[in-house]
């Protein structure tokens, strides 16, 4: 687009690019809220479950997650950070492998919905109650996470807000010729039935 001289706008890209209007959404502080929703329900083993390498976002809700167990003193023991790939299969992967370790997590914190609902599948699989013995949290609010049971907690991607906004910034600029300053659109926590107090 950029070689054709065609005006776009962008959407949570990779880089800082400040040549083009841009909106995203704050997916650091958002990992470190959910995570932080995790620790306030007494849970301290809380195991991860990282998106696809390839994806920014992955290594940002990552982050997020590191600051927030740091921030109260913890490290994820070893075997607790697993590498997922943003699909439903992968979150089944990852979760056997998590739910197979003894003592097992608390709590799993799948960065997208999709492996999350592979986690639940896998508890349900091993009769293992959600959230009686295992909390279970997401990220993106998708569909699906309304539609699983038990309902998944999840951060509220603002994905219509951040289109909606884009394309403002983009017919802005194709007003004034100005490049707007990035617009970050604020997400939200959305606490639902698969996230409870640590087990006793």
């Amino acid at each position: 687009l950029e070689d054709r001289g065609i005006a776009h706008a962008r959407i949570a890209p990779g880089d800082g690019a400040t040549n083009v209007p841009t909106t995203d959404m704050d997916d650091v502080s958002a990992a470190r809220e959910m995570t932080e929703h995790l620790l306030g329900l007494g849970h301290r083993d809380i195991a991860f479950i990282i998106g696809h390498p390839e994806h920014v976002s992955a290594h940002q809700r990552f982050m997020g997650f590191r600051l927030a167990m740091e921030a109260h003193g913890l490290l994820p023991p070893a075997g607790r950070v697993v590498q997922g790939a943003y699909s439903f299969e992968s979150g089944v992967a990852a979760a056997r492998k998590l739910l197979a370790a003894r003592p097992r997590p608390t709590a799993i914190f799948a960065s997208n919905d999709d492996m999350a609902a592979g986690v639940l599948l896998t508890a349900h699989d091993l009769g293992i109650a959600v959230p009686g013995e295992l909390s279970v949290a997401g990220f993106d609010d998708s569909f699906i996470a309304g539609t699983l049971w038990p309902r998944l907690s999840t951060v509220h991607q603002p994905s219509f807000d951040l289109a909606y906004e884009a394309t403002g910034q983009l017919l802005a600029f194709l007003k004034t010729g100005e490049v707007p300053p990035r617009l970050r659109v604020p997400h939200r926590l959305v606490v639902r039935a698969s996230t409870g107090p640590v087990p006793a």
